[in-house]
């Protein structure tokens, strides 16, 4: 095994391991029906998925999430 591949190697891991995981999130968020995540810092996430959400303020948000982003 050459050594100077090893670092491209592990770096090209590293991005498919997060790829993997943003994948397994949106999957789960799409099948329990929620648009956010509450990360380490309690502070919430909103995912890119389009649940269109009409607001009182007669603009359109793309899902719950970021409709109560918005109101904050």
């Amino acid at each position: 095994m050459e050594t100077y591949f090893l670092p491209h190697n592990l770096s090209f891991l590293n991005i498919l391991s997060d790829e993997i995981f943003l994948s397994l999130l949106v999957l789960i968020s799409r099948l329990t029906g929620s648009t956010s995540i509450k990360n380490s810092a309690g502070t919430i996430n909103c995912l890119s998925i389009y649940k269109p959400v009409c607001g009182s303020d007669g603009r359109t948000y793309s899902n719950d999430c970021v409709f109560g982003e918005a109101k904050r």
